[in-house]
């Protein structure tokens, strides 16, 4: 007898052989049971995962010696006959090449025969959703009212592209993926059947690149069988199939978890050199971070997900190491690039772009907490005081050690005392230089309002508005071997003046005569104004961002 694949020979006979599909084998069962068959069927769902075997088999349910009965012998002709596809009252029929009005309108004609020898005369159409519109619209009315004897059974992997006018004619059933582990199981099964060995990890290998489907699956075992024969390892399904092994998946995920960019391209590249394929990595990727997210939202309830412990410990690992948020943000990125690698001409480049948009979303800000940062930014400007930060300048090497030690930023207790009773020491020296080098406005500096050093901020008191020179002030500071790293002015608050009768304000009356300043101030240089630059300057740098357009608010 010629050889007869895998896929052929285990294929399920009895409702009760059939893999992962319950809720469908159940109702078929109650409805011979119970004499409810209907007239039209139609199953659906991705493909190798029973369609056509279960209308196979209910086919031989309705037509086997003294049926319908879902208990028929083995040895019964009629069930023979339709399991070796020669039955002339079960006909099965191609759609992808039997799609037109010509090939409906002939079958509308041969309904009308009675069948043969069986009860029923059933007509099981693959691939339904290939039939064109018209011959869609042919079938609708026999359809509908087909003579007694007559049962349809459509299959189709796309039921979307069928007529809702058919669907709504027919008992729908849709078939799932089938489980990795009933696969895994099954696959056990055959091969101990066949007399071939094969690790656990390997059977888990095929079941996880089948996705869901037993023919793709028993088509593989098939395949590895021929490549190694009796004994079957892990690394031989990784190496025949493209596959990424686990633990080089785990790596690449803790790469992109930790923010390492560069080490997850690398390792990439050594998954390309060693022939893996981009699709699958890709999509093992997406898995393992589906399941760490659900992880996180079962509370790690090692329950949920049916993986190795080896896999579990990776998961307890990175649990505490990125966010719901964050995670959330990579399935996207990776989810994106799953949907458009097929079509790409440079899969590495697009695949490898999708792993740096993956960190990057990682290392992102939420927009929630970016607003929060912002609004303190904001409420640090309160009280009109802004911090400025002076262009650091090196100071002059100090003469002695007594001048080094004043130079060294102070501590805390007597320390942080000593250095503020000698800034004030200091400070008028500093403000005559000041005025002298430059010849710039620096009235507040020779009484300001309060004068304050701890060591790293000195505080000015007692200025009317923003002065010009801060950067003045930080050079001068440096030239004289003094170390400050930010300098603060508090604004003195401008007075409510009241008009006397002559139209001049009391601030102007009793103000003494200053001689104006011939260049009129900026507006920039107002308190508020300077101060919301501020904030614009620190977010800037904060988030890296740039200004792209600004409006004025009354």
């Amino acid at each position: 007898m010629a050889y007869q694949v895998i896929a052929r020979k285990y294929r399920p006979q009895r409702f009760k052989d059939v893999v992962g599909q319950d809720h469908v084998t159940q109702t078929l069962e109650h409805a011979i049971e119970q004499g409810r068959v209907a007239h039209a069927y139609l199953f659906c769902g991705p493909r190798g995962t029973g369609k056509t075997t279960l209308a196979r088999i209910f086919a031989k349910c309705l037509n086997c010696e003294g049926g319908p009965s879902v208990q028929f012998e083995d040895s019964d002709q009629r069930c023979r006959e339709i399991a070796e596809g020669r039955s002339l009252d079960v006909l099965e029929i191609d759609g992808a090449s039997n799609r037109g009005v010509e090939e409906i309108r002939e079958l509308r004609e041969t309904v009308q025969y009675a069948p043969t020898a069986a009860p029923y005369k059933i007509y099981i159409i693959d691939e339904v959703h290939m039939l064109t519109k018209e011959a869609f619209n042919a079938l609708l009315k026999t359809l509908e009212e087909p003579p007694k004897h007559v049962i349809f059974m459509f299959a189709t992997t796309e039921q979307n592209k069928v007529l809702p006018t058919i669907l709504s004619r027919c008992q729908r059933f849709a078939l799932r993926r089938i489980p990795l582990q009933l696969i895994a199981d099954h696959l056990a099964y055959i091969a101990k059947e066949e007399g071939v060995e094969i690790e656990t990890e390997a059977l888990r290998a095929i079941a996880r690149a089948a996705a869901g489907g037993m023919r793709d699956a028993e088509s593989s075992l098939d395949q590895l069988i021929s490549f190694c024969g009796s004994r079957i390892q892990e690394k031989d399904v990784l190496h025949l199939f493209g596959m990424t092994s686990p633990e080089q998946l785990w790596q690449l995920a803790q790469s992109l978890v930790a923010g390492e960019t560069w080490p997850a391209l690398r390792l990439v590249d050594e998954l390309i050199q060693e022939g893996k394929e981009l699709e699958y990595l890709l999509g093992d990727l997406l898995s393992f971070f589906r399941g760490l997210m659900l992880h996180q939202l079962s509370g790690q309830n090692e329950k949920i997900l049916a993986v190795s412990e080896a896999e579990m410990n990776v998961y307890r690992s990175l649990s505490g190491r990125i966010t719901p948020g964050q995670l959330n943000r990579v399935i996207e990125t990776l989810s994106d690039c799953d949907c458009r690698l097929r079509y790409a001409s440079a899969k590495r480049i697009f695949l490898e772009m999708a792993l740096v948009k993956a960190v990057e979303a990682i290392r992102a800000v939420p927009l929630d907490e970016v607003l929060s940062q912002l609004s303190g930014l904001q409420q640090s400007q309160e009280g009109r005081s802004l911090a400025v930060q002076p262009k650091p300048i090196a100071p002059d090497p100090p003469a002695s050690e007594s001048d080094a030690t004043e130079t060294r930023p102070a501590g805390s207790g007597s320390v942080a005392a000593k250095a503020a009773e000698d800034w004030k020491q200091w400070w008028p020296k500093i403000a005559a230089h000041l005025k002298e080098k430059t010849g710039g406005d620096y009235g507040y500096l020779d009484s300001p309002g309060g004068l304050e050093y701890d060591g790293r901020v000195l505080t000015i008191g007692g200025a009317g508005r923003v002065p010009e020179h801060v950067a003045s002030i930080g050079r001068a500071l440096s030239e004289a071997g003094k170390e400050c790293r930010e300098i603060r002015f508090l604004l003195a608050p401008e007075p409510n003046p009241t008009p006397d009768p002559e139209g001049a304000t009391s601030e102007e009356a009793s103000a003494p005569a200053v001689e104006a300043d011939p260049v009129p101030q900026p507006e920039e240089t107002e308190p508020a104004v300077a101060a919301h630059r501020e904030l614009i300057a620190k977010a800037q740098t904060m988030y890296k961002a740039q200004v792209v357009g600004s409006e004025r608010r009354q």
